[in-house]
Protein backbone atom coordinates (compact mmCIF):
# COMPACT_ATOMS: atom_id res chain seq x y z
CA UNK A 1 0.00 0.00 0.00
CA UNK A 2 1.19 3.44 -0.55
CA UNK A 3 2.03 6.51 2.23
CA UNK A 4 -0.16 9.76 1.02
CA UNK A 5 1.57 12.73 1.07
CA UNK A 6 0.78 15.73 3.56
CA UNK A 7 -2.12 17.71 2.96
CA UNK A 8 0.00 20.51 2.10
CA UNK A 9 0.72 18.93 -1.40
CA UNK A 10 -3.16 19.21 -2.07
CA UNK A 11 -2.83 23.02 -1.13
CA UNK A 12 0.27 23.11 -3.44
CA UNK A 13 -1.97 21.70 -6.18
CA UNK A 14 -4.75 24.07 -5.78
CA UNK A 15 -2.65 27.19 -5.46
CA UNK A 16 -1.13 26.05 -8.70
CA UNK A 17 -3.54 25.09 -10.92
CA UNK A 18 -5.20 28.57 -9.72
CA UNK A 19 -2.32 30.52 -11.23
CA UNK A 20 -2.13 28.16 -14.40
CA UNK A 21 -5.58 27.86 -15.47
CA UNK A 22 -5.37 30.86 -17.87
CA UNK A 23 -1.91 29.61 -19.34
CA UNK A 24 -3.08 25.78 -19.25
CA UNK A 25 -5.81 23.97 -21.75
CA UNK A 26 -6.22 21.05 -18.92
CA UNK A 27 -8.65 22.12 -16.79
CA UNK A 28 -9.60 20.39 -13.45
CA UNK A 29 -12.33 21.43 -12.74
CA UNK A 30 -15.52 21.24 -10.31
CA UNK A 31 -18.50 22.70 -12.46
CA UNK A 32 -19.63 21.69 -15.48
CA UNK A 33 -19.10 23.63 -18.22
CA UNK A 34 -21.18 26.76 -18.25
CA UNK A 35 -21.24 27.65 -22.14
CA UNK A 36 -23.49 25.19 -24.02
CA UNK A 37 -21.32 22.54 -25.62
CA UNK A 38 -20.29 23.02 -29.38
CA UNK A 39 -21.40 21.31 -32.40
CA UNK A 40 -19.87 17.80 -32.97
CA UNK A 41 -16.71 18.17 -35.00
CA UNK A 42 -16.93 15.43 -38.31
CA UNK A 43 -16.81 11.74 -37.01
CA UNK A 44 -14.93 10.88 -39.87
CA UNK A 45 -11.89 12.83 -41.21
CA UNK A 46 -9.57 12.32 -44.95
CA UNK A 47 -6.09 11.49 -44.80
CA UNK A 48 -4.57 11.50 -48.37
CA UNK A 49 -8.44 11.38 -49.34
CA UNK A 50 -8.95 8.40 -47.30
CA UNK A 51 -11.71 8.32 -44.81
CA UNK A 52 -10.54 7.46 -41.57
CA UNK A 53 -12.05 7.17 -38.35
CA UNK A 54 -10.95 10.65 -35.88
CA UNK A 55 -8.52 10.15 -32.84
CA UNK A 56 -8.28 11.57 -29.50
CA UNK A 57 -5.82 14.19 -30.71
CA UNK A 58 -7.73 15.17 -33.55
CA UNK A 59 -11.32 15.06 -32.28
CA UNK A 60 -10.56 16.56 -28.76
CA UNK A 61 -6.74 17.82 -28.75
CA UNK A 62 -6.33 19.72 -25.27
CA UNK A 63 -9.59 19.74 -24.41
CA UNK A 64 -10.06 17.16 -21.44
CA UNK A 65 -12.22 18.91 -18.20
CA UNK A 66 -11.07 16.52 -14.75
CA UNK A 67 -13.01 15.95 -12.10
CA UNK A 68 -12.56 14.23 -8.73
CA UNK A 69 -15.21 11.07 -8.42
CA UNK A 70 -16.78 13.35 -5.30
CA UNK A 71 -17.30 16.04 -7.62
CA UNK A 72 -18.63 14.74 -11.03
CA UNK A 73 -20.90 16.88 -12.53
CA UNK A 74 -24.81 16.34 -12.33
CA UNK A 75 -25.87 14.15 -15.14
CA UNK A 76 -28.48 16.35 -16.51
CA UNK A 77 -25.72 18.95 -17.49
CA UNK A 78 -24.12 16.17 -19.79
CA UNK A 79 -24.81 14.71 -22.65
CA UNK A 80 -25.54 10.97 -22.27
CA UNK A 81 -28.80 9.90 -23.76
CA UNK A 82 -27.37 10.54 -27.51
CA UNK A 83 -24.46 8.30 -27.71
CA UNK A 84 -21.06 10.12 -29.20
CA UNK A 85 -18.86 7.63 -30.51
CA UNK A 86 -15.52 7.23 -29.28
CA UNK A 87 -12.39 8.57 -31.36
CA UNK A 88 -11.03 5.52 -32.97
CA UNK A 89 -7.62 5.14 -31.02
CA UNK A 90 -9.43 5.26 -27.31
CA UNK A 91 -11.86 3.20 -28.58
CA UNK A 92 -9.24 0.27 -29.17
CA UNK A 93 -7.40 1.36 -25.95
CA UNK A 94 -11.18 0.18 -24.45
CA UNK A 95 -11.98 -2.75 -26.52
CA UNK A 96 -7.80 -3.58 -25.59
CA UNK A 97 -8.74 -3.27 -21.89
CA UNK A 98 -11.42 -5.19 -21.92
CA UNK A 99 -10.32 -8.17 -23.61
CA UNK A 100 -7.42 -8.58 -21.43
CA UNK A 101 -9.79 -9.53 -18.62
CA UNK A 102 -10.54 -13.08 -18.28
CA UNK A 103 -14.23 -14.14 -16.96
CA UNK A 104 -15.00 -17.83 -16.15
CA UNK A 105 -18.68 -18.33 -15.56
CA UNK A 106 -20.67 -14.72 -16.26
CA UNK A 107 -23.49 -16.47 -15.00
CA UNK A 108 -22.30 -17.54 -11.65
CA UNK A 109 -20.26 -14.26 -11.35
CA UNK A 110 -23.48 -11.94 -11.70
CA UNK A 111 -25.43 -14.65 -9.27
CA UNK A 112 -22.40 -13.60 -6.73
CA UNK A 113 -22.87 -9.98 -7.44
CA UNK A 114 -26.15 -9.12 -6.91
CA UNK A 115 -26.00 -11.00 -3.51
CA UNK A 116 -23.09 -9.19 -2.28
CA UNK A 117 -24.89 -6.01 -3.76
CA UNK A 118 -28.03 -6.96 -1.60
CA UNK A 119 -26.50 -7.20 1.46
CA UNK A 120 -25.69 -3.45 0.94
CA UNK A 121 -28.78 -2.61 -0.08
CA UNK A 122 -28.71 -2.46 -3.55
CA UNK A 123 -31.33 -3.88 -6.11
CA UNK A 124 -31.09 -4.61 -9.99
CA UNK A 125 -34.08 -2.13 -10.71
CA UNK A 126 -32.58 0.59 -8.66
CA UNK A 127 -29.04 0.68 -10.50
CA UNK A 128 -30.24 -0.18 -13.78
CA UNK A 129 -32.33 3.63 -14.03
CA UNK A 130 -30.10 4.96 -11.55
CA UNK A 131 -27.86 8.13 -11.81
CA UNK A 132 -24.05 7.12 -13.41
CA UNK A 133 -22.64 8.24 -10.20
CA UNK A 134 -24.62 5.59 -8.18
CA UNK A 135 -24.35 2.62 -10.40
CA UNK A 136 -20.08 3.09 -10.51
CA UNK A 137 -20.09 3.91 -6.63
CA UNK A 138 -22.21 0.86 -6.11
CA UNK A 139 -19.99 -1.20 -8.37
CA UNK A 140 -17.04 0.17 -5.93
CA UNK A 141 -18.87 -0.51 -2.81
CA UNK A 142 -19.43 -4.31 -3.73
CA UNK A 143 -16.21 -4.65 -5.22
CA UNK A 144 -15.09 -3.65 -1.30
CA UNK A 145 -17.57 -5.61 0.43
CA UNK A 146 -16.27 -8.42 -0.97
CA UNK A 147 -12.87 -8.63 -1.93
CA UNK A 148 -10.36 -8.62 0.88
CA UNK A 149 -6.97 -7.56 0.20
CA UNK A 150 -4.15 -9.88 -0.60
CA UNK A 151 -1.08 -9.81 -3.08
CA UNK A 152 -2.46 -13.06 -4.51
CA UNK A 153 0.06 -12.98 -7.58
CA UNK A 154 3.41 -13.26 -4.84
CA UNK A 155 4.38 -16.27 -3.64
CA UNK A 156 6.04 -14.94 -0.59
CA UNK A 157 2.82 -13.08 0.42
CA UNK A 158 0.10 -15.15 -0.73
CA UNK A 159 1.58 -18.69 -0.99
CA UNK A 160 -1.14 -20.62 0.07
CA UNK A 161 -3.91 -19.29 -1.67
CA UNK A 162 -1.66 -19.73 -4.72
CA UNK A 163 -1.03 -23.66 -3.74
CA UNK A 164 -4.63 -23.99 -3.36
CA UNK A 165 -6.33 -21.97 -6.23
CA UNK A 166 -3.52 -20.96 -8.60
CA UNK A 167 -1.80 -17.79 -10.61
CA UNK A 168 -3.32 -15.78 -12.51
CA UNK A 169 -6.57 -16.96 -12.28
CA UNK A 170 -9.94 -15.82 -13.88
CA UNK A 171 -10.88 -12.33 -12.52
CA UNK A 172 -14.46 -13.76 -11.08
CA UNK A 173 -13.26 -16.66 -9.14
CA UNK A 174 -11.36 -13.42 -7.17
CA UNK A 175 -14.56 -12.05 -6.60
CA UNK A 176 -15.74 -15.75 -5.67
CA UNK A 177 -12.93 -16.40 -3.38
CA UNK A 178 -12.96 -12.81 -1.85
CA UNK A 179 -9.24 -11.82 -2.73
CA UNK A 180 -7.18 -9.71 -4.54
CA UNK A 181 -4.76 -6.81 -4.95
CA UNK A 182 -5.19 -3.45 -6.75
CA UNK A 183 -5.54 -4.77 -10.56
CA UNK A 184 -7.99 -7.44 -9.27
CA UNK A 185 -10.33 -4.45 -7.70
CA UNK A 186 -9.57 -2.60 -11.10
CA UNK A 187 -10.85 -5.48 -13.38
CA UNK A 188 -13.25 -6.94 -11.36
CA UNK A 189 -14.95 -3.72 -11.13
CA UNK A 190 -14.46 -2.75 -14.98
CA UNK A 191 -15.87 -6.42 -15.34
CA UNK A 192 -18.77 -5.65 -13.43
CA UNK A 193 -19.53 -2.12 -15.06
CA UNK A 194 -19.38 -3.77 -18.33
CA UNK A 195 -21.73 -7.22 -18.14
CA UNK A 196 -24.12 -6.13 -16.17
CA UNK A 197 -24.68 -2.76 -16.48
CA UNK A 198 -23.46 -0.65 -19.03
CA UNK A 199 -26.21 -1.56 -22.04
CA UNK A 200 -29.14 -1.89 -19.54
CA UNK A 201 -28.78 1.22 -17.90
CA UNK A 202 -29.93 4.09 -20.64
CA UNK A 203 -28.03 6.93 -18.65
CA UNK A 204 -24.94 4.90 -19.98
CA UNK A 205 -24.22 5.28 -23.26
CA UNK A 206 -21.30 8.00 -22.94
CA UNK A 207 -19.55 6.46 -19.64
CA UNK A 208 -16.96 3.61 -19.90
CA UNK A 209 -14.34 2.77 -17.66
CA UNK A 210 -10.96 1.39 -18.33
CA UNK A 211 -7.28 1.01 -16.45
CA UNK A 212 -5.54 4.27 -15.61
CA UNK A 213 -5.33 5.77 -18.71
CA UNK A 214 -3.79 9.49 -17.92
CA UNK A 215 -2.55 8.18 -14.44
CA UNK A 216 1.28 8.55 -13.02
CA UNK A 217 3.47 6.03 -13.63
CA UNK A 218 2.63 3.97 -9.64
CA UNK A 219 3.38 0.21 -8.88
CA UNK A 220 -0.60 0.17 -8.12
CA UNK A 221 -3.84 -0.41 -10.42
CA UNK A 222 -7.37 2.29 -9.81
CA UNK A 223 -10.08 2.92 -12.84
CA UNK A 224 -10.22 5.69 -14.75
CA UNK A 225 -13.81 7.46 -16.28
CA UNK A 226 -14.03 8.54 -19.62
CA UNK A 227 -17.43 10.47 -20.75
CA UNK A 228 -16.89 11.99 -24.05
CA UNK A 229 -18.62 15.00 -24.87
CA UNK A 230 -19.12 17.22 -28.52
CA UNK A 231 -16.68 19.58 -27.92
CA UNK A 232 -14.85 17.84 -25.05
CA UNK A 233 -13.34 14.78 -22.74
CA UNK A 234 -14.30 14.45 -19.24
CA UNK A 235 -12.13 12.14 -17.00
CA UNK A 236 -12.37 10.75 -13.46
CA UNK A 237 -10.21 8.52 -11.27
CA UNK A 238 -11.42 6.34 -8.80
CA UNK A 239 -9.31 3.87 -6.33
CA UNK A 240 -11.60 0.98 -5.05
CA UNK A 241 -8.39 -0.35 -3.47
CA UNK A 242 -7.73 2.53 -1.22
CA UNK A 243 -11.44 2.84 -0.81
CA UNK A 244 -11.61 -0.72 0.70
CA UNK A 245 -8.73 0.37 2.76
CA UNK A 246 -10.75 3.23 4.87
CA UNK A 247 -7.40 5.34 3.31
CA UNK A 248 -9.86 7.51 1.45
CA UNK A 249 -14.00 8.02 2.06
CA UNK A 250 -14.55 8.89 -1.46
CA UNK A 251 -12.96 6.97 -4.28
CA UNK A 252 -10.95 10.06 -5.17
CA UNK A 253 -7.67 9.29 -6.68
CA UNK A 254 -6.12 12.33 -7.67
CA UNK A 255 -3.55 14.03 -5.79
CA UNK A 256 -1.52 10.94 -5.22
CA UNK A 257 -1.74 9.08 -8.76
CA UNK A 258 -2.45 11.36 -10.66
CA UNK A 259 0.23 13.76 -12.59
CA UNK A 260 0.42 17.18 -11.91
CA UNK A 261 -2.77 18.92 -13.56
CA UNK A 262 -1.33 22.16 -14.78
CA UNK A 263 0.93 22.23 -17.40
CA UNK A 264 -0.78 19.31 -19.23
CA UNK A 265 1.85 16.94 -17.84
CA UNK A 266 -1.84 14.61 -17.35
CA UNK A 267 -2.42 15.11 -20.60
CA UNK A 268 0.99 13.97 -21.34
CA UNK A 269 0.52 10.71 -20.02
CA UNK A 270 -3.06 10.14 -21.36
CA UNK A 271 -1.68 10.63 -25.08
CA UNK A 272 1.11 8.18 -24.17
CA UNK A 273 -1.13 5.73 -23.09
CA UNK A 274 -2.20 6.36 -26.73
CA UNK A 275 0.70 6.05 -28.45
CA UNK A 276 0.59 2.20 -29.05
CA UNK A 277 -3.45 2.37 -30.48
CA UNK A 278 -2.53 5.30 -32.20
CA UNK A 279 1.28 5.75 -33.11
CA UNK A 280 0.95 9.32 -34.57
CA UNK A 281 -0.15 10.58 -31.39
CA UNK A 282 3.74 10.15 -30.86
CA UNK A 283 5.04 13.31 -31.58
CA UNK A 284 2.09 15.10 -30.18
CA UNK A 285 2.77 13.27 -26.69
CA UNK A 286 6.58 14.00 -26.91
CA UNK A 287 5.33 18.40 -27.17
CA UNK A 288 3.24 17.87 -24.46
CA UNK A 289 6.07 16.38 -21.98
CA UNK A 290 8.31 19.24 -23.16
CA UNK A 291 6.18 21.69 -22.74
CA UNK A 292 5.63 20.70 -19.07
CA UNK A 293 8.77 19.63 -18.30
CA UNK A 294 10.44 23.51 -17.15
CA UNK A 295 7.55 23.76 -14.82
CA UNK A 296 7.67 20.40 -12.87
CA UNK A 297 9.60 20.59 -9.58
CA UNK A 298 10.08 17.32 -8.29
CA UNK A 299 12.69 15.25 -10.14
CA UNK A 300 11.24 12.10 -9.59
CA UNK A 301 8.39 13.05 -11.83
CA UNK A 302 11.49 15.29 -14.40
CA UNK A 303 12.62 11.07 -14.70
CA UNK A 304 9.24 9.59 -15.28
CA UNK A 305 8.40 12.26 -18.42
CA UNK A 306 12.51 12.65 -19.72
CA UNK A 307 11.79 8.51 -20.04
CA UNK A 308 8.54 8.68 -21.57
CA UNK A 309 10.06 11.27 -23.60
CA UNK A 310 12.97 9.45 -25.14
CA UNK A 311 10.83 5.75 -25.15
CA UNK A 312 8.22 8.18 -27.78
CA UNK A 313 11.07 9.04 -29.41
CA UNK A 314 11.76 5.44 -30.07
CA UNK A 315 7.91 4.90 -31.12
CA UNK A 316 8.72 7.74 -33.60
CA UNK A 317 11.68 6.19 -35.22
CA UNK A 318 10.06 2.57 -35.30
CA UNK A 319 6.62 3.76 -36.40
CA UNK A 320 6.76 7.44 -38.13
CA UNK A 321 9.32 7.49 -40.45
CA UNK A 322 7.36 8.23 -43.55
CA UNK A 323 7.07 11.98 -42.48
CA UNK A 324 9.55 12.51 -39.60
CA UNK A 325 13.32 12.71 -40.53
CA UNK A 326 15.98 10.60 -38.66
CA UNK A 327 17.90 14.21 -37.78
CA UNK A 328 14.47 15.42 -35.80
CA UNK A 329 14.65 12.28 -34.07
CA UNK A 330 17.93 12.33 -33.01
CA UNK A 331 17.42 15.91 -31.59
CA UNK A 332 14.59 15.08 -29.57
CA UNK A 333 16.43 12.07 -28.65
CA UNK A 334 19.37 14.17 -27.48
CA UNK A 335 17.31 16.82 -25.49
CA UNK A 336 15.28 14.50 -23.65
CA UNK A 337 18.93 12.47 -22.84
CA UNK A 338 20.53 15.59 -21.96
CA UNK A 339 18.09 16.77 -19.12
CA UNK A 340 18.10 13.07 -17.99
CA UNK A 341 22.09 13.56 -17.36
CA UNK A 342 21.20 16.93 -15.92
CA UNK A 343 19.24 14.63 -13.14
CA UNK A 344 22.36 13.23 -12.09
CA UNK A 345 20.06 10.10 -11.35
CA UNK A 346 20.99 6.52 -12.19
CA UNK A 347 17.39 5.31 -11.27
CA UNK A 348 16.02 4.73 -15.37
CA UNK A 349 19.41 5.68 -16.91
CA UNK A 350 19.85 1.71 -18.13
CA UNK A 351 16.67 2.22 -19.82
CA UNK A 352 17.60 5.50 -21.27
CA UNK A 353 20.66 4.16 -22.56
CA UNK A 354 18.98 1.15 -24.29
CA UNK A 355 16.33 3.09 -25.60
CA UNK A 356 18.83 5.60 -27.51
CA UNK A 357 20.50 2.57 -28.62
CA UNK A 358 17.51 1.54 -30.55
CA UNK A 359 16.54 4.43 -32.10
CA UNK A 360 20.02 5.32 -33.20
CA UNK A 361 19.98 1.26 -35.12
CA UNK A 362 16.95 2.26 -36.22
CA UNK A 363 17.45 5.71 -38.12
CA UNK A 364 20.75 3.82 -39.48
CA UNK A 365 23.64 5.71 -37.34
CA UNK A 366 25.32 2.50 -36.30
CA UNK A 367 28.14 5.39 -34.44
CA UNK A 368 25.56 6.37 -32.39
CA UNK A 369 23.94 3.28 -31.29
CA UNK A 370 27.05 1.45 -30.74
CA UNK A 371 28.10 3.93 -28.28
CA UNK A 372 24.99 4.09 -26.12
CA UNK A 373 25.55 0.24 -26.39
CA UNK A 374 29.27 -0.02 -24.90
CA UNK A 375 27.83 2.63 -22.66
CA UNK A 376 24.91 0.65 -21.45
CA UNK A 377 27.38 -2.37 -21.11
CA UNK A 378 30.02 -0.96 -19.39
CA UNK A 379 27.99 0.83 -16.40
CA UNK A 380 25.05 -1.71 -16.51
CA UNK A 381 26.32 -5.14 -17.51
CA UNK A 382 23.91 -7.87 -16.20
CA UNK A 383 20.84 -5.69 -16.37
CA UNK A 384 17.94 -7.02 -18.49
CA UNK A 385 18.13 -3.63 -20.65
CA UNK A 386 22.24 -4.62 -21.55
CA UNK A 387 20.68 -8.42 -22.29
CA UNK A 388 18.58 -6.83 -24.84
CA UNK A 389 20.81 -5.43 -26.96
CA UNK A 390 22.42 -8.48 -27.56
CA UNK A 391 20.02 -8.97 -30.36
CA UNK A 392 20.12 -5.37 -32.14
CA UNK A 393 16.78 -4.05 -34.24
CA UNK A 394 16.68 -3.99 -37.66
CA UNK A 395 19.33 -1.22 -38.82
CA UNK A 396 17.74 0.77 -41.71
CA UNK A 397 19.60 3.14 -44.53
CA UNK A 398 21.42 6.01 -43.02
CA UNK A 399 19.22 9.21 -43.64
CA UNK A 400 19.85 11.22 -46.51
CA UNK A 401 18.22 14.31 -45.26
Amino acid sequence: MHKYPFSILRIFFILTICFSLGSCAFHKSYTAPSAAPEAAPEEIVKHNGKSTPTTTREKYGKSFIYYDFSRLPDPRSLVLNEEIPLPSDLKKFIDTDLKSIRIKDKDAFEKEFWKEATKLGYSRQQLEIADYRIVIRAIMDVVASRITYLEVDSEKKAGDFIRQYGIFIPKDEYFRLGKGDCDKYRDISIAIYYLFFKDKNPQLKNIYLCSQIGGNSQPHAWVAILIPQRSYLLVSHCDPTFYDSGAIPNLDADDYHVCLYPFNVFLGNFYYNLIWTEYSNAPYTYDLFKAAYPNIFKDSLKSQVLRAMVRTTLQMADKCRHYISGREISQKAEWATQEFYNLGTRKGLASILRYNYEIYCLIGNKQKADEFRIKLQIEFPNSDNAKLTCTPPPERDGDLD
